[in-house]
């Protein structure tokens, strides 16, 4: 049976080397009215990584909040409020967007405004190409998770288990992206810009943060200190954590009944070129008995009575029973 293989997002790895420092504070305000008809008091090396990193966050928040939809679709037909052909369907198109995502990804280089401003606010240009970068491989592991879902919805009208296991990989895979939440806004979000004085914490809490949707946290609690976020995230890691090795178990026990499956099938193959043989070799004794009686050739008679008595000893070998 096709389990998810990917119990954690790709991306986690990665993120755990966690974003550094906070942008500087001595910076030339810019004083840019914003769409809030605000004049705000930030530097353009903030207000340029903010507004580049908001594009970017917010694509990821995007691929989230498709997964939170599929996802709910999937819950309402197991709660028996939605139909089977909408939560197929609801799959189906989120797998597929994703894959016109993935098709239109281009590689991604920080340019040299950019850099320079990524730089003045102490953050490794490295490291945030490679977060932008890394937003493929988030994409697909959410796909392969939806296409599972999809195979044990499709398949449960002949599969007995199917039902149970995408009640059990629906409840994982929820639990993962509600860790997720928390740990790309704290790991990435939070962390990037816990340094912040309060006119820019001020900023991305009007500016920012409200446009997304998916990958953010109710009534959250923002960190001014680093080592504070540090603790946080090490907490969602350890959930996630968990919910890989309840994957990882369920996808044993499942490997150890399919074996068990495979092993009854081919017993039953075994069983049934068994029976095949003996009807042969009892089908053949009768047509020798018969010979046997009629010949008169002498010859032919000891070449008769041969395979007689090595079909004889074959049958009983079979069957463990004497013939008399």
């Amino acid at each position: 049976m096709n389990m998810k293989k990917n119990t954690m997002r790709g991306t986690a790895a990665l993120l755990l080397l966690l974003f550094l420092a906070g942008c500087a504070a001595d910076q030339p305000a810019t004083g840019n009215q914003t769409e809030s008809g605000k004049r705000w008091n930030i530097s353009e090396d903030f207000e340029r990584v903010t507004q580049d990193f908001s594009r970017h966050y917010g694509s990821y928040d995007e691929d989230g909040f498709r997964y939170d939809q599929a996802l709910a679709a999937v819950g309402d037909y197991l709660e028996g409020t939605g139909d089977r052909q909408t939560a197929e369907t609801a799959l189906q198109d989120t797998i597929d967007a994703y894959q016109q995502s993935i098709d239109q990804i281009q590689p991604f280089s920080a340019d040299e405004a950019l850099t320079r401003s990524l730089q003045a606010c102490g953050i490794s240009v490295e490291e945030y190409e490679m977060f932008v970068n890394s937003r493929a491989q988030n994409i697909d592991s959410n796909q392969t998770s939806l296409i599972t879902l999809l195979y044990l919805i499709q398949i449960m009208d002949v599969d007995p288990e199917a039902s149970t296991d995408l009640a059990f990989l629906y409840e994982l895979d929820t639990a993962e992206q509600e860790c997720m939440r928390g740990y790309y806004y704290y790991g990435s979000l939070n962390y990037w810009f816990a340094g912040a004085r309060e006119e820019e914490l001020d900023y991305l809490q009007t500016e920012i943060i409200p446009n997304f949707r998916s990958y953010i946290i109710e009534n959250d609690l923002w960190y001014d200190d680093r080592e504070a976020v540090e603790d946080r995230v090490a907490d969602y890691l350890d959930q996630l954590l968990d919910i890989g090795l309840q994957m990882a178990q369920h996808v044993g026990q499942a490997q150890a009944d399919l074996y068990e499956m495979e092993q009854d099938y081919q017993q039953v193959l075994d069983d049934e070129a068994l029976l095949e043989r003996l009807l042969e070799i009892s089908q053949r004794l009768e047509e020798l008995s018969e010979e046997i009686a009629q010949t008169n050739d002498g010859e032919r008679l000891a070449e008769l009575e041969v395979e007689f008595y090595r079909l004889v000893a074959e049958y009983e070998a079979l069957t463990g029973e004497k013939i008399e």
